[in-house]
């Protein structure tokens, strides 16, 4: 999981967890066929719509890290799921959070 910084519309990758991105980089660069699926989740500060929104903005705002990187754009898919999908109940900045999916072979 990556996670984001709290602020009511912050969807910037911070820089702690660039570390465990990079890290993910270097498995998707050594396997040139994997794909992924980004799955954005927000807090529940603001509305549905806002909360649906910025998860999205979240997830792809890692996808653009790691094409900065070098990883194909092809290979990764982007989906804001707000505040559905998770089991986290405490602390806003936890529910604030990417969390990615090698997806199966095709």
């Amino acid at each position: 999981m990556i996670y984001f910084d709290h602020g009511v519309n912050d969807a910037d990758v911070i820089e702690g967890e660039r570390l465990m991105l990079d890290s993910m980089i270097a498995g998707l660069m050594a396997r040139p066929t994997t794909m992924i699926t980004v799955h954005g989740f927000a807090n529940v500060t603001g509305s549905k719509e806002q909360n649906r929104s910025l998860s999205e903005r979240c997830a792809a705002a890692v996808k653009a890290y790691m094409v900065g990187q070098g990883v194909d754009a092809g290979r990764i898919r982007v989906l804001g799921n707000g505040t559905q999908g998770f089991a986290v109940t405490e602390r806003p900045q936890i529910k604030r959070r990417v969390e990615i999916v090698f997806d199966p072979p095709r």
